[in-house]
């Protein structure tokens, strides 16, 4: 690095001071508005660094600092192609006063295609479906494989689940890949010689951790009461988000709001990345 040694007045160092503090104060707020974000906490000559620590938290007085956190744009995520792989136990499908469908175990694979954006796909096994009065027994599957469904390619944004002083959390919303309005499409085998189609619509939000930390390890926790509500409905301050299944081909169509709720599912990043929160 070539050195070049400035002789300083002291209108240059008054302007200097001006846009030190500027500079201190503009790209935090700019950074604020922008949260949550995908991207890297990543060590730089301490004293040119935005962070005091490696978490890229703590602002460093006159960015004076050690560390600097670089976000995943769209275009760095083109080239690098940022992927994330889950597995998880039991899903479940519960359609208020209607179906439930249970799967035994999950997988999920996706990409990171920019600061707040993914894709994703799922295969759930074991798939049955319970109707009305407890009778089950019902396979259900999406393609050749029996009481195998596959959610095909979504697309999934993270945001604020809760943005508060001492309590931040954030989700990730899981919605079909434009122009599709399906998330999930499946046929259940019922004891007739019919069958029953299920579409599942809508997008669902999961809690997504860790946060605030630069790490591989990645977890979503799609949650739902037993109340019929999923938890969360909707992001800080948007409107509810949350998914609809109808079902069509024994007695007509009908279709009602549903919860899904996967048990313990996580995995790994293929590259240790950071949800910026704070």
């Amino acid at each position: 690095m070539k050195h070049v040694k400035l002789r300083h007045t002291g209108a240059t160092l008054a302007a200097m001071a001006v846009l030190g503090s500027a500079a201190a104060v503009m790209p935090a707020g700019a950074a604020a508005e922008a949260l949550p974000e995908m991207g890297r906490c990543v060590k730089v000559i301490t004293g040119t660094g935005t962070y005091e620590g490696a978490k890229c938290i703590t602002l460093a007085a006159g960015n004076q600092g050690k560390y600097n956190f670089e976000t995943l744009t769209t275009e760095k995520a083109a080239a690098e192609k940022p992927t994330f792989a889950l597995s998880g136990g039991v899903a479940t499908l519960k359609t208020k006063e209607l179906q439930t469908i249970t799967c035994t175990s999950t997988t999920m694979t996706g990409e990171y295609t920019g600061p707040k954006s993914s894709t994703e796909k799922a295969v759930f096994n074991g798939c049955t479906e319970e109707a009305g009065g407890g009778v089950s027994g019902q396979s259900c599957q999406s393609g050749a494989t029996s009481e195998q469904i596959e959610m095909p390619l979504a697309e999934g944004e993270i945001g604020f689940i809760k943005n508060q002083a001492g309590k931040v959390s954030v989700g990730l919303d899981l919605r079909p890949h434009s122009p599709s309005t399906a998330l999930i499409t499946a046929v259940c085998a019922p004891r007739t010689t019919k069958t029953e189609t299920v579409v599942v619509e809508g997008s669902v939000i999961a809690q997504i951790k860790p946060i605030d930390a630069m790490t591989s390890s990645v977890s979503l926790t799609y949650k739902a009461l037993k109340s019929g509500h999923q938890v969360p409905e909707q992001f800080e301050g948007a409107p509810t988000d949350t998914l609809t299944t109808t079902f069509t081909g024994l007695s007509g169509g009908f279709s009602g709001p549903s919860t899904f709720a996967i048990a313990g599912l996580s995995g790994t990043n293929s590259t240790p990345l950071e949800i910026k929160a704070k």
